[in-house]
């Protein structure tokens, strides 16, 4: 399974890392795999790229008006 990690989706996204923390514990994000390192974080990439699709797919519905969380402060 290919993983990516917290540096990897911030850099994606263009968030940062307690914005993407938020997004996870509201359930927004997927959910990072379990690991018994808490500062290793990794995500499954087909889940990431699901993700980043379906929000897509609603900028797009929305004219191209990213998602609220998503949206710069």
């Amino acid at each position: 399974m290919k993983c990516v990690d917290y540096g990897d989706i911030e850099y994606f996204l263009g968030i940062g890392r307690a914005k993407l923390r938020r997004m996870i514990q509201a359930g927004e994000f997927p959910d990072p795999i379990p690991s018994g390192q808490k500062e290793v974080r990794l995500f499954p990439l087909k889940s990431v790229t699901d993700w980043i699709q379906s929000k897509e797919a609603v900028r797009v519905k929305n004219n191209g008006t990213p998602p609220v969380h998503l949206r710069k402060n």
